[in-house]
C-alpha cells in the first residue's frame, strides 16, 4: 500500500504580455529525489513554460488529502509574496467561471483514455490520489457576441447627426466602461465599471439646514487646539465633504435619469446601491467575500446601466 498516495495541482494564468524564462516545460521547487515534490510545469506537456501563460504548480508525495492541501496552501502564500516581489500578476482561478465535465462526461472520455484516469482541469486549485496517473480534460467556455449591422449604423448615423458635444467627464467614464470588457475578472470588471459610474457624479450640496450643522462642526474643529495639527487638518478635511451629498446619494440621484428601467429586477436607484455595496465590500476587503456569481451578475447589468447612461439622448432613440 502506498503511503504517500496524494498529489495536489494549482493551475494559473499569467498575463498574455508577461512570460517566465524557464525554457523547459518542468522546473523542481523542491530537491530532485526527494518526497513530497513539487514542481513548476507548463499545462501542456513539451511546451516551454518561457512559451505558456498556462501553467501548474504540481506537489507529489503526500501522505493524506489534509496534508496535500496544507501544502498547497501553504505554497500558494509563498507564491503571493514572491510573484508581488517580482511584479508577476497571475490568475489562480479563484473568481473564474467553473466550466465542468459531470461524472458521467468525465466516464464517457475516461473510455478512450488508455487506462488513465480522467479528472476535470480545474483552473485553481485540486487535490487528489496520485494513482492511478491522471490526465485532465477541460471545457472550451469561449464565444463572440457579433452586434447586428443595422442596428450598428443606426446608432451611428443618430449620433453623427445629434452632433452633440460630449463632456470630458463621460468620455473617461466611456474609457473605463471600455477598459471594463477586456477586464477576465468579474471583480475588476465590477470595480472598473463602478469607477467609470463615480466620474460622472456631481454631489450637489445638502440642505441649508444640514450645512449649517456641517459649518458648525468645522468651527469647533478649527478651535480644538488640543488636537495634534495634521489631525485637525484631516477631520476638517472629512467634514467638508459632509457639505454635499455622498457619493451613494450622488449615485441614487443620477440613477434616476434611467426612468422605469430595471436591472437585476431593481429600479435604477436600489441597482446603484446594490453595487455601491458589492464594491465597498471588494474594495475594503469585506468577509466573508461576495460570491463570484451575484458579482457577475451586477457586473453583466452594471454594464448595461452605465452604456445606458451615457448613451444619453440615443437611449430612446435606438432600440437593443
Amino acid at each position: 500500500m502506498n503511503s504517500m498516495p496524494y498529489s495536489f495541482r494549482m493551475r494559473f494564468k499569467l498575463p498574455q504580455r508577461l512570460r517566465i524564462g524557464i525554457e523547459t516545460d518542468k522546473w523542481p521547487l523542491t530537491p530532485e529525489n526527494t518526497q513530497p515534490e513539487i514542481s513548476l510545469r507548463s499545462k501542456n506537456q513539451g511546451t516551454a513554460i518561457s512559451e505558456s501563460i498556462d501553467l501548474v504548480f504540481r506537489g507529489d508525495g503526500y501522505a493524506s488529502e489534509e496534508a496535500s492541501h496544507v501544502a498547497a496552501e501553504d505554497l500558494r502564500d509563498a507564491i503571493t509574496m514572491a510573484f508581488a516581489r517580482l511584479r508577476i500578476g497571475a490568475d489562480f482561478g479563484d473568481r473564474a467561471p467553473k466550466g465542468m465535465f459531470t461524472e458521467a462526461g468525465l466516464q464517457y472520455l475516461q473510455q478512450d483514455s488508455s487506462h488513465q484516469r480522467v479528472l476535470n482541469d480545474v483552473h485553481g486549485l485540486m487535490v487528489f490520489e496520485t494513482d492511478p496517473p491522471a490526465r485532465f480534460a477541460n471545457v472550451q467556455a469561449d464565444y463572440v457576441l457579433t452586434k447586428g449591422k443595422d442596428k450598428f449604423f443606426e446608432a451611428v448615423r443618430l449620433a453623427y447627426n445629434l452632433r452633440e458635444r460630449v463632456p470630458y467627464e463621460y468620455r473617461l467614464a466611456f474609457d473605463l466602461f471600455s477598459a471594463s470588457f477586456f477586464e477576465p475578472s468579474a471583480d475588476a470588471r465590477l470595480l472598473m465599471l463602478m469607477m467609470g459610474v463615480e466620474t460622472l457624479l456631481m454631489p450637489e450640496l445638502r440642505s441649508a439646514a444640514s450645512q449649517k450643522h456641517v459649518q458648525k462642526l468645522i468651527c469647533r474643529t478649527k478651535l480644538a487646539l488640543h488636537l495634534p495639527r495634521e489631525e485637525r487638518e484631516s477631520l476638517l478635511g472629512s467634514l467638508q465633504w459632509l457639505l454635499k451629498d455622498s457619493i451613494s446619494q450622488a449615485g441614487r440621484k443620477l440613477a434616476l435619469r434611467l426612468g422605469d428601467k430595471k436591472y437585476l429586477n431593481l429600479s435604477p436607484p436600489k441597482f446603484f446601491t446594490h453595487c455601491y455595496n458589492l464594491r465597498s465590500k471588494l474594495a475594503h476587503g469585506y468577509v466573508p467575500r461576495p460570491s463570484r456569481e451575484e458579482v457577475d451578475n451586477a457586473a453583466v447589468n452594471l454594464e448595461a446601466f452605465l452604456g445606458d447612461v451615457l448613451s444619453g439622448p440615443l437611449l430612446d432613440k435606438v432600440s437593443l
